[in-house]
């Protein structure tokens, strides 16, 4: 698929530190990307690794069905398990923080 076929913008929910959005600009060179992701120190990390793409918004924010201010759960700083839904990872041996 290429752009002529009608990707123009695509959405990354849970940006992480960018591996997706990367995929994505590989797949469709000169596409707009909006990122959306809660954790701060990974949104510090997206917009070193963006930084000289314009066609890249990111929003330190998640995405929810609720409008209110929500804890994010994780295991560490930065992890990619982190979820707004408090989940049991004893069973994979990690500890919320």
């Amino acid at each position: 698929m290429n752009l002529d076929e009608g990707v123009r913008i695509t959405i990354d929910i849970g940006g992480n530190i960018g591996g997706y959005t990367e995929s994505l600009m590989e797949t469709f060179p000169g596409i707009e990307v909006h990122i959306f992701e809660p954790s701060k120190s990974n949104v510090e990390k997206l917009k070193l690794r963006f930084s000289k793409q314009i066609n890249i918004k990111i929003q330190q924010t998640g995405v929810s069905n609720k409008n209110n201010t929500m804890v994010l759960y994780s295991n560490k700083e930065g992890s990619g398990l982190a979820s707004y839904q408090k989940e049991n990872l004893n069973i994979l041996g990690l500890i919320l923080i």
